[in-house]
């Protein structure tokens, strides 16, 4: 019993560390609308400058998403470049 418990544990922690996608730096090109999903609609909450680094989590989608605050935001993948390490102002 004590064996099959410990297998269930690692199994759920090996899941949950390669499910998490390391995130990235990008920078705003222009200014974008930030959405977020309130209840079950996609609702733009704020704006980000252009000219903002932010750290943003890869999606198959046309959007990143991000966290601001508690909560997760989405930004359009067209509104950013990435940042390398020479170049950042």
């Amino acid at each position: 019993m004590y064996k099959q418990a410990v297998i269930l544990l690692l199994m759920l922690f090996t899941a949950s560390v390669s499910a998490a996608l390391p995130a990235r730096y990008m920078q705003t090109i222009e200014n974008a609308a930030v959405w977020a999903q309130i209840g079950d609609k996609m609702v733009t909450v704020g704006n980000i400058r252009a000219g903002q680094i932010i750290a943003v989590e890869p999606t198959a989608a046309s959007y990143y998403a991000f966290n601001f605050g508690f909560g997760k935001g989405f930004i359009d993948k067209g509104h950013l470049e990435p940042v390398s390490g020479a170049t950042k102002s």
